[in-house]
């Protein structure tokens, strides 16, 4: 298993095509979900991050041979209103499908200095990587 630490901000059994989410991306409705990719496909997740109040966003990957992070994450600010000092902010994540398999991502979202505390969100989901048509 692998731990993707990034500052600053089941049961899954319901199948949703890469075309059908990856047009904008995922969010926080991917939870509790599985997710269908070719090999060799980067796809993003975005998640409201409350960074300005200390919590941060942390990535577990259960195989990393079938999907990693592909970059560290970024963020920007929600929304076109103005910046305020405890605004929400947006993390997006960058992973990308690496062989045939399936793994599970969870990422929760905390204060780390809180230990024993539960996380203020947490999203969870399975990928499944199927053997792309133009692979071979």
């Amino acid at each position: 298993m692998a731990l993707c630490v990034c500052l600053g901000s089941g049961g899954c059994n319901e199948l949703t095509a890469p075309d059908e989410i990856d047009a904008e991306g995922l969010d926080a409705t991917v939870d509790g979900k599985t997710v269908v990719y070719p090999e060799r496909k980067k796809f993003t997740l975005q998640l409201d991050s409350w960074a300005d109040a200390g919590y941060s966003w942390d990535c577990e990957i259960s195989d990393t041979l079938i999907v990693g992070m592909f970059g560290p994450p970024t963020y920007r600010q929600k929304g076109d209103g103005p910046i305020v000092v405890g605004g929400l902010s947006v993390a997006t994540f960058t992973f990308i499908t690496k062989k045939p398999g399936k793994c599970q991502l969870r990422l929760i979202e905390h204060q780390r200095w809180m230990v024993g505390v539960a996380p203020r969100d947490s999203v969870q989901f399975s990928v499944s990587v199927i053997i792309s048509a133009t692979a071979h």
